[in-house]
């Protein structure tokens, strides 16, 4: 079930208010006189966003940054197979959007059957007619988010030729602004980048 922000409730409510008080105005200039009835006016107005700012704030304030974490319960062993040129780390961007490999499955889905420490490889693909990566474990095969734009422009610019590794470092489930989502889980992403010549070293022992 979708929940209704309350800032939009709250919204409607003040429209529907507003609207109603002025429809009404002439009735009470009539009943009290003008200077009294717009000082009820103003009362009321100023009583009720100070209550709808009161709530928004305790609302937010209560609301937790994430909801859990399942890094607490894991500590990765993972080693690159050589010595990598460049690693990084990176929030995993298009989690909430269905696979790219398979437009039936959803990525949300996908992430939920995964687990931090888990292999990933990269797939190259084309977005808008730039080099784009797909972020997929090793043991499922299907696309769980993409690399970042910045990310993945460094990549191609400076690391085409490189061989990726990494794995999944830490998953949360977050609150959502998506109003397809109550929650969303989010994924982080340790990556090396390993240079062909470092491969070729590792291939003569």
């Amino acid at each position: 079930m979708k929940k209704h922000s309350f800032n939009k409730i709250t919204i409607v409510v003040f429209v529907i208010w507003t609207g109603y008080i002025i429809y009404n105005m002439s009735k009470i200039i009539k009943q009290v006189g003008f200077l009294p009835g717009l000082i009820i006016y103003l009362f009321g107005l100023l009583l009720f966003c100070g209550s709808t700012l009161f709530f928004t704030m305790r609302q937010k304030k209560n609301r937790p940054k994430f909801v859990k974490s399942r890094q607490d319960f894991a500590s990765s062993d993972f080693k690159p197979s050589a010595k990598p040129s460049k690693h990084l780390t990176f929030h995993l961007a298009g989690v909430t959007f269905p696979c790219y490999k398979d437009g039936d499955f959803l990525r949300q889905d996908e992430i939920s059957d995964i687990s931090v420490d888990d292999t990933i490889h990269l797939e190259e693909y084309q977005y808008k007619g730039e080099p784009a990566y797909l972020v997929v474990p090793d043991r499922t095969d299907m696309d769980i988010g993409v690399v970042p734009a910045h990310v993945a422009e460094m990549i191609s610019n400076e690391y085409a030729f490189h061989k990726a590794e990494g794995y999944i470092k830490k998953i949360e489930e977050v609150e959502s602004d998506n109003p397809k989502f109550d929650c969303v889980e989010v994924v982080d992403i340790k990556l090396y980048l390993i240079s062909q010549r470092e491969l070729d070293k590792l291939n003569q022992k």
